[in-house]
């Protein structure tokens, strides 16, 4: 059961980090208000909890600790500057190519 929780709250963070990453508005938005990024963070949990059959105990572990893992990323900025960073990559290959 603690093995399908901890899988299940690893592809609850990545699948809402690379959302969240593609879509700049909604990551700058998060980052200004707490209450949306825990709401969506329980909502990717509950809805992968769901189609992967898991419940009850399972989605309220992966939930939790996703949750607090993506708040604390969105607080910090870090996926800012991540973005930050793989943009001054694409623009220095794109500047080496000419």
């Amino acid at each position: 059961m603690l093995t399908i929780a901890i899988g299940l709250t690893i592809a609850a963070i990545l699948l809402e980090l690379m959302i969240v990453y593609r879509s700049g508005r909604t990551l700058s938005g998060l980052r200004k208000n707490t209450v949306a990024g825990v709401v969506l963070s329980i909502l990717f949990s509950w809805l992968l909890g769901t189609m992967f059959g898991a419940a009850g105990m399972i989605i309220l572990f992966a939930a939790t600790v996703s949750t607090v893992i993506t708040v604390v990323i969105y607080k910090s900025g870090l996926l800012l500057g991540v973005r930050w960073v793989v943009d001054r990559l694409k623009s220095a290959s794109h500047t080496s190519d000419e």
